[in-house]
């Protein structure tokens, strides 16, 4: 009786299909090394080559983002130094330099993942949020059932500079420094 009810019931079990959906996030921040940056596309252009997901998609991002369809496009993304730009110089689009938001990123790559597929997210990054908290999203993707996998990204070391401390006297008098 129990089975029948059941059966009458009609139940669905939702469980993601074995075609893969990969959706490779890339920090196109000016953090990030130009070589660095220019080996990860070509890198993941022939990961998904090799690999032959059903679905792949890529998003560069910095404090915005964009999905494009093929690796090479990443390359060819309008960016702007949003330090440096003058309000109203920005062509529409153009994803921001200056700053890195990878709880954005991810949150749009959560939607990108085509539907009923096993879903897998890349994320080369140097892990340098200036905005945004990726803690945030990690919830959220364990519940989807989406795995991540990371790759460290090489920084830029030009002009950079690194404060291992700073050691200040314990007292100070007014007007000594």
């Amino acid at each position: 009786v129990l089975l029948l009810v059941a059966a009458l019931m009609r139940p669905l079990l939702n469980r993601p299909g074995k075609e893969l959906s990969t959706i490779f996030l890339l920090d196109i921040s000016r953090s990030i090394s130009p070589e660095f940056l220019n080996a990860a596309i070509q890198w993941s252009g022939e990961a998904v080559q090799k690999g032959n997901p059903a679905h792949a998609r890529f998003i560069g991002f910095g404090a915005q983002s964009a999905v494009v369809e093929r690796a090479e496009e990443l390359g060819s993304l309008a960016v702007y130094d949003g330090a440096a730009v003058e309000s109203g110089d920005v062509q529409p689009g153009a994803i921001d330099q200056s700053r890195t938001n990878i709880e954005r990123a991810v949150r749009q790559a959560m939607t990108s993942f085509r539907p009923a597929s096993l879903r897998r997210l890349v994320l080369i990054t140097d892990g340098h949020e200036t905005e945004g908290s990726l803690d945030a999203v990690l919830p959220e993707l364990r519940e989807q059932g989406i795995r991540v996998f990371t790759v460290p990204a090489a920084v830029r070391g030009e002009g950079d500079s690194w404060i291992e401390s700073i050691e200040v006297p314990g007292k100070v008098r007014a007007k000594e420094m």
